[in-house]
């Protein structure tokens, strides 16, 4: 039987690794970092919940931390994922033991049981990570090749740099007014503007006069960027389409 002084604690964080499945593989223990939680008094009544989880799932846990074990035993469980979670399509620039590079960011798979994640990937090739931004480190939970020759993100808004006409989507710099289309949905995901960039420059006479550019600033950090069809220029995303939305809570 565990012992030691037992204290109320919360964690926040992404898994990283599940060491414990039921019978019928619902995770009862997994690890958020380094802090490992025992999911196991949750799943009379978040068996479908729990059922869900996978690598890289946001969890906020309130419980009970042994200080003797290090256990955090879970009263609480809250899936938080939005603004953390990563979609990027771009070719690989380099890859070396466990972490490749792609748009000059590294990303680091996650631990597999067999092999590797990048196991089947080659410097050059385009491929499509799911994952998930810890801090400003990107992490991968799936990696698949894929055939383009555009690049996709789709990740938080970071940060926005006014100055240089930058909008930062998962840490990664885009040139706001180089979009070619900028869409953005209300809360209840209704399209709420459309401004495309063949409307801005080239036939400015057919927009209507109430249509104007959108406006980088502030406001757009700490919501999600979808970004399709865009290129890289030397150090920055450049061109293509882009959505904006609020990201859940």
């Amino acid at each position: 039987r565990d012992v030691g002084k037992t204290v109320p604690a919360t964690t926040d964080g992404f898994i990283t690794d599940i060491i414990l499945f039921a019978d019928d593989a619902t995770p009862l223990t997994v690890v958020l970092g380094s802090q490992r939680v025992d999911l196991s008094q949750l799943v009379p009544v978040l068996v479908t919940t729990l059922a869900n989880l996978s690598l890289g799932t946001h969890l906020e846990v309130d419980g009970v931390l042994n200080t003797e074990t290090g256990v955090l035993k879970a009263k609480r469980v809250r899936l938080r994922d939005e603004l953390r979670l990563l979609e990027l399509i771009a070719p690989i620039t380099a890859l070396n033991d466990g972490t490749l590079t792609v748009l000059g960011q590294p990303v680091i798979a996650l631990p597999q049981t067999v092999g590797t994640l990048y196991d089947e990937l080659a410097v050059g090739q385009a491929v499509r990570l799911l994952g998930f931004v810890s801090d400003t480190t990107l992490f991968a939970v799936s990696a698949t090749p894929v055939a383009s020759d555009s690049i996709h993100l789709r990740g938080a808004v970071t940060a926005v740099n006014e100055a240089t006409g930058q909008l930062f989507i998962a840490g990664i710099p885009f040139l706001f007014d180089s979009a070619d289309s900028f869409s953005l949905l209300g809360e209840d995901g209704v399209l709420v503007e459309l401004i495309t960039g063949v409307c801005q420059v080239l036939l400015p006479l057919l927009c209507p006069s109430t249509e104007q550019p959108p406006t980088l600033g502030e406001a757009l950090t700490g919501t999600v960027g979808d970004l399709r069809n865009s290129t890289l220029n030397t150090s920055f995303l450049e061109g293509g389409d882009l959505l904006i939305y609020p990201a859940n809570p």
